[in-house]
């Protein structure tokens, strides 16, 4: 069998398996690398097909990256103008927080979170960053005011249950968000935060929301929350991003330091992600848009 040959057979059998639990093409030929690299060197090999992609793929493994970075650089170009531009706030150099040290530093994304809020809400970047943030945690179009500048956004504020990180509240509505980066929840945080939640609403609805990482840990919690990711945040305020200057560029920033985070970009420009983060990366602005 030819290399060609192989890689048709691999194309057909990712195919058939791809359907079930989503496999990207990358991931099928990540678990065969794995699987052939544990068999026998002898000759007697039980898998032929294991030991021709051993010797076909495995053998050439510079071939194996160049079809996948151009497959990204393919769909690069494919691109519309729109999704350009937000790959364009990504490939920015240098990001926000990766220099200080502080992707992992959850105080900060806090802070940050909220300076971007409030000036969505006092006009110096589009509403749309506050009204995207009210959408991620659930609000009621119809407790949302048509006026969002009379919105309390307040950050790290003290009750007697604890500190909450970000506090919002409108005329009739007020939203508690928890934010988590490598940590979980502290034992009985949320229950002390719906208590602290219903002591201030008075006759408002309340929301409270859990904000982590990805396939971080849920909320151990029978307390009813709205529970959403950083990288929900990172696809909803993308759009509103810009990679040259002024507000939308010090967004822009702050976002490819959360990409990275995510493993949805990494240091520097563009050209010098691994395959996995320029796709994640692609992923993302075709998802955003």
């Amino acid at each position: 069998m030819t290399r060609l040959e192989f890689l048709r057979t691999l194309a057909k059998k990712w195919k058939a398996v791809a359907p079930g639990p989503r496999l990207s093409e990358t991931d099928f030929l990540k678990m065969l690398a794995a699987k052939a690299a544990l068999l026998p060197r002898d000759g007697a090999q039980a898998d032929a097909e294991l030991d021709g992609f051993r010797q076909l793929i495995m053998a050439r493994p510079d071939d194996l990256r160049r079809k996948l970075l151009g497959t990204n650089a393919l769909r690069r170009r494919t691109l519309s103008t729109r999704q350009r531009d937000l790959l364009d706030a990504l490939d920015v150099e240098p990001d926000l927080l990766g220099p200080i040290g502080e992707l992992r530093y959850e105080p900060t994304h806090t802070r940050l979170v909220e300076y971007f809020l409030r000036q969505s809400r006092d006009g110096l970047l589009p509403g749309h960053l506050l009204r995207a943030f009210l959408v991620l945690v659930d609000a009621p179009p119809e407790l949302v005011p048509d006026d969002l500048t009379n919105t309390t956004i307040r950050r790290e504020r003290f009750s007697k249950e604890g500190r909450v990180d970000l506090w919002l509240e409108m005329p009739k509505l007020v939203v508690l968000v928890e934010m988590k980066v490598d940590a979980a929840e502290g034992k009985g945080q949320l229950s002390g935060y719906q208590k602290a939640l219903d002591a201030a609403r008075g006759t408002k609805a309340g929301i409270l929301a859990y904000m982590t990482l990805p396939n971080a840990p849920t909320a151990d919690t029978k307390v009813p929350h709205v529970h959403f990711t950083l990288y929900d945040l990172l696809r909803m305020w993308i759009p509103y991003a810009d990679s040259g200057r002024g507000l939308p560029a010090y967004l822009g920033r702050y976002l490819k330091s959360v990409a990275q985070l995510l493993r949805c970009a990494g240091a520097g420009r563009f050209d010098y992600w691994s395959v996995k983060q320029q796709r994640a990366a692609l992923d993302l602005v075709y998802s955003a848009v």
